[in-house]
């Protein structure tokens, strides 16, 4: 697991991987998971790392806008977070990052004008934002001149190699603060995992004070969450009145949790499915959870093979509120039923070995074929569903779904939503 020796209950993270300290260990000085297959969103709370010098978290998957409280950072010298999926405009706080000799932004989907106030940072060495959706070019610089000459692209400017950039301690008063949401990958799958840091404050003589986190109200009129018009253009939207037809008024439930039901419906003229409904509290459904399920719409939509679950669409409606996933159904239900509850003796030899030649080959299709890949954390005969004709569609419902249990348990969810549930 790419973050596996993280433990928000050490009182010292400065061991923990991509986390560098001032040799007293007061004061964490660098933030460094570039490439660690994160997923998720910035914390504010970053800003509160007030003695931080690099925060590099290049190459990731990380969503939504920048956090202008990174501005509150003036002792800090790289800022990296280029080659993600970050959005909306770049803010102006920036300007405030009186230390800076490299930011890098590029590769990432940043709209707006470009802000004067980046023009004010004097020890601005290296400037990176080509690759976005900027317009405009970057303020000048109205420094004096330096020996190292300042290198300013436009926002569509080719891409340029690193310039090195220099490390200093720190001196200011002890005291650090870590919070940082993300999501985690691992090789061998996609697990789904908040690590949240939040509050570990170190002070002399005195132990660790853990800070809970926020709740999702609290920050639900705080933080703008930009989300792109077009990303989910090419996937078939379902109203809600749709979906109460093809599912005789909800009433056809085929599985459920406490929190989630699942129905099967039946459209006229087309393919039955499978609708899976998370019981949602509208109050608490932020904005970051709204860009995340958008954005584990468009994920899940680009998954095309005989042997993996197929999405048909996805319901999102205000009134009632509604966030639906409609799914291709498998009428014979699970693989784990079939070799647990008594009807094994379906299952001859031949046919059990169809059954994981086609899992095999749903899996090469996730895991080699799809770009960027799309993997399966925990791969089992529960997420496993059989066709009419024994054949094996290997499930990701798991990933969709406790994605959203992990996002609700740190407050930036819904109430409830359920464990993965099995077809009948």
């Amino acid at each position: 697991m790419v973050l596996s020796n993280w433990n928000s209950l050490d009182a010292d993270p400065c061991n923990w991987r991509g986390i560098y300290c001032s040799p007293t260990h007061n004061h964490i000085i660098t933030l460094n998971l570039s490439g660690s297959s994160l997923k998720g969103f910035l914390a504010p709370e970053l800003g509160l790392l007030s003695s931080l010098q690099e925060l590099a978290l290049h190459n990731n998957n990380l969503l939504g806008a920048i956090p202008k409280h990174i501005g509150a950072l003036t002792n800090l010298k790289l800022l990296d977070l280029g080659l993600n999926q970050l959005s909306g405009p770049i803010p102006p706080e920036l300007g405030n990052l009186v230390s800076a000799t490299k930011i890098n932004l590029q590769s990432n989907g940043l709209t707006g004008s470009v802000p004067p106030e980046l023009g004010n940072l004097r020890n601005l060495v290296e400037l990176r934002l080509d690759r976005n959706k900027l317009q405009g070019t970057v303020p000048a610089n109205n420094s004096r001149t330096t020996q190292t000459q300042k290198s300013h692209p436009t926002a569509n400017s080719e891409h340029q190699h690193p310039a090195h950039v220099s490390k200093h301690r720190d001196t200011s008063k002890p005291g650090w603060l870590l919070a940082l949401e993300v999501v985690t990958g691992t090789v061998a799958g996609f697990l789904l995992l908040f690590a949240i840091l939040t509050g570990l404050t170190k002070l002399k003589g005195k132990s660790p004070v853990i800070i809970p986190w926020k709740k999702a109200g609290n920050e639900k009129d705080q933080c703008v969450i930009y989300i792109d018009p077009d990303l989910l253009k090419d996937v078939k939207r379902w109203s809600r009145q749709e979906l109460e037809v093809a599912c005789e008024d909800f009433s056809n439930i085929i599985g459920s949790s406490p929190d989630s039901i699942v129905y099967k419906g039946v459209v006229k003229d087309g393919p039955e499915i499978a609708v899976i409904c998370p019981c949602i509290n509208a109050e608490y459904w932020t904005g970051y959870l709204e860009l995340y399920f958008q954005k584990e719409v468009a994920d899940l939509a680009r998954i095309n093979h005989e042997n993996t679950g197929k999405l048909l669409g996805y319901c999102r409606e205000s009134t009632p509120f509604s966030r639906m996933l409609v799914f291709q159904y498998a009428s014979n239900g699970t693989l784990y039923e079939h070799l647990h509850y008594g009807e094994g003796c379906q299952l001859s030899w031949a046919r059990r070995m169809r059954i994981i030649i086609g899992i095999a080959r749903g899996l090469k299709y996730l895991h080699t074929e799809l770009n960027p890949p799309f993997t399966i954390s925990e791969l089992n005969s529960s997420a496993v569903y059989l066709t009419e004709d024994f054949s094996p569609k290997v499930s990701y419902y798991a990933h969709t779904v406790r994605s959203f249990i992990f996002l609700s348990k740190i407050g930036l969810g819904f109430n409830h939503v359920s464990m993965p549930f099995s077809f009948r």
